[in-house]
């Protein structure tokens, strides 16, 4: 990290910084739970959907030859 030009051209070194404690109410991280929860659910239709594609061209293109060479399986 590169120590960025102050005023006048004076350079300062970057300031760390330790987080000791978040205060924040109940309520809110509720809140923020249940958005994720929501979120989540097109989220998994997504995926699904793009599972299936992708399942479904595996089967288009090597469902006949599987079948052939282990045909107990497939029946």
């Amino acid at each position: 990290m590169n120590p960025s030009p102050g005023p006048a051209g004076v350079t300062s070194k970057p300031t760390r910084i330790i987080v000791t404690d978040f205060d924040i109410p109940f309520w809110s991280v509720v809140n923020l739970m249940i958005k994720w929860g929501l979120a989540a659910i097109p989220a998994v239709i997504l995926l699904t959907a793009i599972v299936a594609f992708f399942g479904t061209l595996f089967v288009i293109f090597f469902g006949i030859e599987a079948s052939r060479s282990m045909p107990g399986i497939f029946r």
